[in-house]
Protein backbone atom coordinates (compact mmCIF):
# COMPACT_ATOMS: atom_id res chain seq x y z
CA UNK A 1 0.00 0.00 0.00
CA UNK A 2 1.46 3.36 -0.99
CA UNK A 3 1.79 6.21 1.48
CA UNK A 4 0.22 9.54 0.69
CA UNK A 5 1.65 12.95 1.36
CA UNK A 6 -0.74 13.25 4.30
CA UNK A 7 0.74 10.18 5.98
CA UNK A 8 4.34 11.15 5.27
CA UNK A 9 5.98 11.62 8.69
CA UNK A 10 8.49 14.08 7.27
CA UNK A 11 5.97 16.91 7.30
CA UNK A 12 5.17 16.53 11.00
CA UNK A 13 8.86 16.24 11.88
CA UNK A 14 9.70 19.23 9.68
CA UNK A 15 7.10 21.43 11.36
CA UNK A 16 8.23 20.40 14.85
CA UNK A 17 11.91 20.90 14.05
CA UNK A 18 11.26 24.24 12.36
CA UNK A 19 9.33 25.46 15.40
CA UNK A 20 12.15 24.34 17.72
CA UNK A 21 14.79 25.97 15.51
CA UNK A 22 12.78 29.21 15.54
CA UNK A 23 12.62 29.11 19.35
CA UNK A 24 16.35 28.35 19.56
CA UNK A 25 17.08 31.23 17.19
CA UNK A 26 15.12 33.66 19.36
CA UNK A 27 17.02 32.49 22.45
CA UNK A 28 20.30 32.74 20.51
CA UNK A 29 19.54 36.36 19.62
CA UNK A 30 18.98 37.05 23.32
CA UNK A 31 22.26 35.24 24.13
CA UNK A 32 24.11 37.38 21.57
CA UNK A 33 22.60 40.55 23.02
CA UNK A 34 23.74 39.57 26.52
CA UNK A 35 27.19 38.67 25.17
CA UNK A 36 27.47 42.09 23.54
CA UNK A 37 26.32 43.95 26.64
CA UNK A 38 28.73 45.33 29.19
CA UNK A 39 26.98 43.46 32.01
CA UNK A 40 28.90 40.88 34.02
CA UNK A 41 27.55 37.56 32.72
CA UNK A 42 28.83 35.64 35.74
CA UNK A 43 26.46 37.65 37.90
CA UNK A 44 23.43 36.82 35.75
CA UNK A 45 21.41 33.72 36.61
CA UNK A 46 19.22 34.48 33.59
CA UNK A 47 22.30 34.19 31.36
CA UNK A 48 23.18 30.82 32.93
CA UNK A 49 19.63 29.60 32.38
CA UNK A 50 19.61 30.90 28.81
CA UNK A 51 22.92 29.22 28.02
CA UNK A 52 21.73 25.93 29.54
CA UNK A 53 18.50 26.08 27.54
CA UNK A 54 20.45 26.70 24.33
CA UNK A 55 22.65 23.68 25.07
CA UNK A 56 19.52 21.58 25.55
CA UNK A 57 18.03 23.00 22.33
CA UNK A 58 21.08 22.14 20.25
CA UNK A 59 21.30 18.65 21.77
CA UNK A 60 17.65 17.78 21.14
CA UNK A 61 17.64 19.35 17.68
CA UNK A 62 20.69 17.34 16.71
CA UNK A 63 18.80 14.18 17.66
CA UNK A 64 15.63 15.35 15.89
CA UNK A 65 17.59 16.08 12.72
CA UNK A 66 19.08 12.57 12.83
CA UNK A 67 15.48 11.30 12.79
CA UNK A 68 14.66 13.58 9.85
CA UNK A 69 17.72 12.23 8.01
CA UNK A 70 16.48 8.70 8.69
CA UNK A 71 13.10 9.56 7.18
CA UNK A 72 14.82 10.99 4.10
CA UNK A 73 16.91 7.82 3.76
CA UNK A 74 13.73 5.72 4.06
CA UNK A 75 12.21 7.57 1.11
CA UNK A 76 15.43 7.14 -0.88
CA UNK A 77 15.52 3.43 -0.09
CA UNK A 78 11.82 2.76 -0.76
CA UNK A 79 10.59 5.38 -3.25
CA UNK A 80 7.66 3.14 -4.20
CA UNK A 81 6.18 3.73 -0.73
CA UNK A 82 6.28 7.50 -1.22
CA UNK A 83 5.21 8.14 -4.82
CA UNK A 84 4.34 11.76 -3.97
CA UNK A 85 7.98 12.42 -3.09
CA UNK A 86 9.63 13.35 -6.35
CA UNK A 87 13.41 13.64 -6.73
CA UNK A 88 12.95 17.41 -6.55
CA UNK A 89 10.98 17.12 -3.29
CA UNK A 90 13.65 14.81 -1.88
CA UNK A 91 16.35 17.33 -2.80
CA UNK A 92 14.32 20.08 -1.09
CA UNK A 93 14.09 17.95 2.04
CA UNK A 94 17.84 17.37 2.06
CA UNK A 95 18.51 21.09 1.57
CA UNK A 96 16.10 22.01 4.37
CA UNK A 97 17.74 19.52 6.75
CA UNK A 98 21.17 20.88 5.82
CA UNK A 99 20.04 24.45 6.58
CA UNK A 100 18.60 23.41 9.94
CA UNK A 101 21.78 21.51 10.87
CA UNK A 102 23.85 24.58 9.96
CA UNK A 103 21.76 26.83 12.20
CA UNK A 104 22.21 24.41 15.10
CA UNK A 105 25.94 24.14 14.37
CA UNK A 106 26.29 27.94 14.27
CA UNK A 107 24.73 28.26 17.74
CA UNK A 108 26.93 25.48 19.14
CA UNK A 109 30.04 27.05 17.64
CA UNK A 110 29.23 30.51 18.96
CA UNK A 111 28.57 29.23 22.46
CA UNK A 112 31.80 27.24 22.54
CA UNK A 113 33.91 29.89 20.83
CA UNK A 114 37.10 31.13 22.41
CA UNK A 115 35.65 34.65 22.60
CA UNK A 116 32.56 33.46 24.50
CA UNK A 117 34.64 31.35 26.89
CA UNK A 118 37.08 34.19 27.52
CA UNK A 119 34.25 36.65 28.15
CA UNK A 120 32.65 34.42 30.78
CA UNK A 121 36.00 33.59 32.36
CA UNK A 122 36.89 37.28 32.62
CA UNK A 123 33.50 38.06 34.14
CA UNK A 124 33.91 35.27 36.70
CA UNK A 125 37.35 36.58 37.67
CA UNK A 126 35.95 40.09 38.08
CA UNK A 127 33.09 38.78 40.22
CA UNK A 128 35.51 36.85 42.45
CA UNK A 129 37.66 39.96 42.87
CA UNK A 130 34.59 42.03 43.78
CA UNK A 131 33.42 39.42 46.28
CA UNK A 132 36.93 39.13 47.74
CA UNK A 133 37.13 42.90 48.23
CA UNK A 134 33.78 43.05 49.99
Amino acid sequence: MASSAASDPFYVARDEVQSSVDEMSARYEEWQTKQASGANLARSTSFDELQQKLKEDTHSLTADLRDVDASIRAVEKHPERFPHCTPSELANRREWATRMRQQVRDVKNAMSSEAARQRLSKDREMLQMEEGAA
